[in-house]
């Protein structure tokens, strides 16, 4: 009678084995999301050389610049880029 239980109980580990092996096969075929420029018209995967921007942002090489994906971070220091005069200059009369 003893071989009969031990026999079922190993039928029985036998099934849960399978039945473990199939759920972790499953698990393992989940798709790991690709990270892809962040410009609202360009779906390019990234490399793993893509930097963020200063907007905390990841560009593609073409949208990297800051012209090209209007970033919010160069708005508020646009008196950086056009200087403190704006850009106007004028010529200073020698004394």
């Amino acid at each position: 009678m003893s071989t009969k239980m031990e026999t079922s109980n190993f039928k029985e580990n036998a099934q849960n084995q399978k039945l473990e092996k199939k759920t972790k096969k499953k698990k393992s075929k989940t798709k790991k999301k690709v990270p892809r420029c962040n410009h609202p018209d360009c779906r390019t995967k990234l490399k793993l050389s893509d930097m963020p921007c200063k907007c905390k942002l990841i560009f593609c090489a073409i949208h990297r610049p800051f012209y090209k994906h209007n970033c919010c971070y160069i708005e508020n220091g646009m008196d950086k880029i056009n200087g403190i005069g704006g850009g106007n200059f004028k010529k200073i009369e020698v004394i």
